[in-house]
């Protein structure tokens, strides 16, 4: 079996482009915005029957990123963005050391590591991404570390015995749509999901954290509302969700599932685009004047 596993988020087109390229599943990030993966994209990868391994990375490319207290911020932004995009209780997240570390930084990475699972463990287990040698020194000293993804960068052909996958082959094109990476299956505990079906997914009153903090943010954003971003999913924070609810046209329950997210996910990338839109036209109508400007000055001169 092998999975593909890309930055960019996929559509109904490319999702099928690699399902027919035969994978077997999609690895994604969690990442609050742009390229990370989102609740319609988790519907699209299941409906054509690809499943989801999940990775968190935000910039794991130098020793001094890793600290306790970074793993602890990390560990928060993926647990918010797991619950919000419908990822499974107890299905595991991986979190990337995406450069040649060498044995001084160990610790480090160690205790990196440490702090995301101080935060996220209740939820979620923790995995690494990570070269082989340091997947070892993190399994020797983490009794909870499961099998680990390994690159094929910087290991000279070195394979851990324990790894769940093996990243093999890096810029693939498929049919000329998309970029992936391709990845090789070689445990049989990866951690792929599906969307759950029957198993509470949402967000609702009395939940609490990053992702109830991106819910408010978002809903401020919309709605006009000034909702205190606290993290708190509260009465006002449910009041609100109903009316945007009722705004589009779903049932008012107070509760974000993946339609409600969904819903507010197009809402804010409608504004981003006539924002955007809005900016251009700004940007065309200055350099329009300043031509007219220049005509007039042009006039003036030749008159003289």
């Amino acid at each position: 079996m092998k999975l593909a596993d890309c930055y960019t988020p996929l559509t109904m087109t490319t999702a099928k482009a690699i399902q027919d390229a035969g994978y077997d599943g999609i690895c994604r990030y969690l990442w609050p915005a742009g390229k990370g993966l989102t609740p319609i994209e988790v519907t699209i990868i299941d409906s054509v029957g690809l499943k989801i391994v999940s990775n968190f990375e935000g910039d794991p490319t130098y020793p001094g990123y890793f600290t306790t207290a970074r793993g602890r911020q990390d560990a928060n932004t993926a647990l918010g963005e797991a619950l919000r995009v419908g990822q499974p209780l107890q299905t595991p997240i991986y979190f990337s050391v995406d450069y040649n570390a060498q044995p001084a930084d160990f610790p480090r990475i160690l205790r990196y590591f440490e702090g995301i699972y101080s935060e996220i463990s209740s939820h979620y287990p923790v995995r690494a991404y990570a070269k082989a040698d340091l997947l070892t020194y993190l399994y020797e000293h983490l009794y909870w570390m499961g099998p680990g993804w390994e690159p094929a960068a910087w290991d000279n052909g070195v394979v851990d015995s324990n790894i769940a996958l093996f990243q093999d082959q890096n810029g693939l094109s498929i049919r000329g749509l998309i970029q992936v990476d391709e990845d090789l299956v070689k445990g049989a505990n990866i951690g792929w999901w599906s969307p759950a079906k029957g198993v509470r997914n949402t967000l609702q009153q009395g939940d609490s954290g990053a992702a109830v903090r991106t819910l408010q943010t978002q809903l401020n954003e919309v709605l006009g509302t000034k909702i205190a971003v606290d993290g708190i999913y509260g009465p006002d924070t449910a009041a609100a969700v109903k009316s945007f609810q009722i705004i589009a046209h779903l049932t008012p329950s107070g509760a974000v599932g993946q339609s409600t997210q969904a819903a507010l996910d197009s809402r804010i990338k409608g504004k981003e685009e006539r924002s955007e839109a809005a900016d251009e036209k700004a940007h065309q109508d200055k350099i329009q004047h300043a031509l007219a400007y220049l005509q007039q000055a042009e006039s003036i001169i030749k008159s003289l």
